[in-house]
């Protein structure tokens, strides 16, 4: 028994250090690609969207995703990083959901907007702006 918690104890220091290393590897330090700015709104049957959450994930593999929730009005704004606004210059598959916290609440969003999306819009520099009209049937 002894054996083993001193390799539990020394696991989760390696665990530990990986972790450490991952919130390094990830924060300002990070290489971010070139970003273009991301705003617009999401509607639901012509309704606002609140708390939903927007993510822009590229359809190449060079940049990571980005992420954004809508406010009481519909409207997002993209991020990549903390503190580094905007989306890779790219071509991005689009995912919106708004489901809450509860497993058990269903999202209003149907799946051909989250896991089944086939939404696409294209990055470029400066400012983009891409609304999103989705229908619940």
């Amino acid at each position: 028994m002894c054996v083993t918690l001193r390799y539990l104890r020394s696991d989760s220091r390696w665990l530990s250090c990986l972790a450490l290393l991952l919130i390094i590897g990830c924060g300002d330090g990070a290489t971010v690609p070139p970003l273009g700015k991301v705003q617009g709104t999401v509607t639901l049957d012509g309704e606002p969207l609140p708390n939903a959450i927007v993510l822009f994930q590229p359809t190449t593999e060079k940049a990571g995703p980005s992420q954004g929730i809508t406010d009481s009005d519909g409207k997002y704004s993209l991020s990549y990083l903390p503190n580094h606004p905007g989306a890779a210059l790219a071509e991005h598959k689009v995912m919106i959901s708004a489901q809450s916290g509860a497993a058990a609440e269903r999202d209003p969003v149907p799946a051909k907007y989250n896991d089944n999306s086939d939404l696409k819009v294209t990055v470029e520099a400066g400012d983009n702006t891409h609304d999103f009209e989705l229908l619940s049937n």
